[in-house]
């Protein structure tokens, strides 16, 4: 299949090209004039990552052990102290990371669509909603980057797929690009499996493509395959040494990789006798009196966690994951976070060495529910398929941009804390009400409401145009022509990873109240939107291509394809 042919002179590709550095120019600014609020009483959340960052900037690795020391990933902290070091405001940081991820995709995906639909794109996603929207990009957290991140992460992916018949040397390269952007990617969350489907399944395609089409460069090719995961190891192992060698645990994080996390694991684990009607509770009174009774180490904590309200609810019982904070919220009282991390370490394998003893002599009984993560409750297979038509009415929900904008908000914390924390980011007038501000607000809203607006219509379009480029590919495929398979394994992809992300998201914020879901729920969705994009981008163009196709077809014309390798 061959590109939609747009024909246009060389002078008005200049044109493009000056308009385009001008747009990204305002776009620029725009970043620089957003403001961004300082929460740093969220102390496990914005204020930690500061934290993190701050200290790596004067060499003490992540800063003096406690129990919110490793209970975070380290992209983002490793970002923002990168522009600290720079000397680049945090906002122009964003902006640069904005750009990058924008211009990824879409060089990554020029083998195969059309330069003048791509320029497009790239306004589309350089303007996305999510750069926008105050919970996501007007806080020093880790969600203003992640939807920068999953452009990275997949553009690398995409890009080599897409290169798999090019020379070894133009392989590698896009291979070390995907090695770097999935590992800014994996450690940006602690829930960043989600990508491995997408990821293994584009890594399976290329090997087959190569044992099939290029056996003799079997060897270099797979090669390409390996260097990416071989990158993210690296990165993984020089955290954990350096989480050693500070903290005394070769580990990514003490609260999902490690034995803490294994012991969450076992206590969601537990089968409750006496289920109770509020299905938010992952771990009850009644499961933690059975833990209790097996574990004589973990029975240590038994009176304080009794005794703590925290994160408790009316009925006593704590909801969702806010098990998994009281924990080491109470491991700390008893002094397990103390200097360095052996002490929790410690505490954790004896609790999960007898907890595992009582489940091997039936003291206690497993659940017989599938555990995805350590840190979420575990599902039945009913439980797991109830969840998917939720989580396609999410992503439908998330493709509309409802909640994306930019709105009024205030600095949380003390006037020394903020100061700080702007003076880190050097952000330095940044966070003024003055009326370029407003300007830059009130442009910012107006360009969400755009999106707002064409979103259903462009909806629409992007389903009927994957729909009628699967037909059109299966028809094709009876007479062995498999050149729609390219886009359509990326589009159906990005589709599933987006659906996937989903699930995981309804799974997680299954404990929210209502009100607190309809706050926070675009704030964890982050990465669905650059999906989104992806996937819409390519589907309108291929509907467009298809179009263009039939048309020329009855008209007697030539007809436009997408481009063959």
């Amino acid at each position: 299949m061959e590109k939609l042919k747009i024909e246009i002179s060389e002078k008005s590709e200049k044109i493009i090209l000056i308009l385009l550095i001008l747009i990204t120019f305002i776009r620029v600014i725009m970043w620089f004039f957003t403001p961004i609020y300082i929460y740093s009483v969220e102390k496990a959340d914005d204020g930690i990552l500061y934290e993190y960052a701050n200290q790596i900037t004067s060499g003490n690795w992540l800063g003096t052990y406690d129990q919110l020391r490793l209970c975070k990933a380290i992209s983002f902290s490793f970002f923002e102290a990168i522009c600290n070091k720079l000397m680049i405001p945090y906002t122009i940081g964003l902006a640069i990371l904005n750009i990058l991820s924008a211009l990824l995709i879409c060089k990554a995906l020029s083998p195969k669509i059309n330069k003048k639909w791509l320029f497009l794109c790239y306004i589309v996603i350089l303007f996305s909603p999510t750069g926008f929207t105050t919970l996501i990009s007007q806080r020093n957290y880790r969600n203003a980057i992640i939807p920068f991140a999953v452009l990275l992460a997949f553009g690398g992916y995409i890009g080599l797929f897409l290169r798999r018949n090019q020379n070894v040397k133009n392989l590698y390269l896009w291979s070390i690009i995907s090695g770097i952007s999935l590992s800014f990617f994996w450690f940006l969350k602690e829930d960043s499996i989600w990508i491995a489907p997408f990821v293994g399944t584009i890594s399976l395609l290329i090997l087959i493509w190569i044992i099939i089409f290029d056996r003799k460069n079997l060897l270099k090719k797979s090669i390409s395959l390996i260097i990416p995961i071989a990158i993210c190891l690296i990165f993984g192992l020089l955290i954990c040494f350096m989480n050693n060698k500070y903290y005394g645990i070769f580990d990514l994080n003490d609260k999902s990789n490690s034995d803490f996390g294994k012991m969450m694991t076992n206590l969601f684990s537990i089968e409750d006798d006496k289920p109770i009607q509020d299905k938010t509770i992952w771990v009850t009174q009644n499961m933690m009196e059975k833990a209790y009774n097996v574990s004589p180490t973990l029975s240590e904590l038994k009176q304080d966690m009794e005794v703590c309200k925290a994160y408790t609810n009316k009925d006593d019982e704590v909801p969702g994951d806010y098990i998994v904070w009281k924990i080491r919220y109470i491991m700390s009282v008893h002094g397990y976070y103390d200097e360095n991390a052996v002490k929790s370490k410690e505490f954790c394998e004896k609790v999960n060495r007898e907890l595992e003893d009582a489940f091997n002599n039936g003291t206690l009984i497993k659940d017989r529910k599938i555990h995805i993560a350590s840190q979420i409750k575990g599902l039945t297979y009913i439980e797991i398929w109830n969840l998917m038509p939720k989580s396609v009415d999410w992503l439908w929900d998330f493709s509309k941009y409802d909640d994306c904008g930019i709105v009024e908000s205030k600095n949380s914390g003390t006037i020394d804390e903020i100061n700080e924390v702007q003076k880190f980011l050097r952000l330095g007038q940044n966070n003024s009400n003055n009326n370029f501000s407003i300007v830059v607000k009130n442009a910012s809203n107006i360009i969400v409401n755009i999106y707002k607006t064409l979103a259903v219509p462009t909806n629409i379009l992007a389903i009927i145009g994957y729909i009628a480029f699967t037909v059109c590919m299966l028809a094709e495929m009876k007479n062995r022509n498999f050149e729609k398979l390219n886009l359509w394994f990326i589009m159906t992809g990005v589709f599933l990873s987006s659906i996937v992300l989903c699930f995981e998201l309804n799974l997680f914020l299954s404990f929210f109240e209502e009100k607190m879901l309809i706050t926070y729920r675009t704030f964890y969705a982050a990465g669905v939107f650059p999906l989104i994009e992806i996937f819409k981008g390519i589907s309108i163009y291929v509907f467009i291509c298809l179009l263009i196709n039939f048309i020329k077809k009855y008209s007697k014309k030539d007809e436009i394809e997408i481009k063959s390798e």
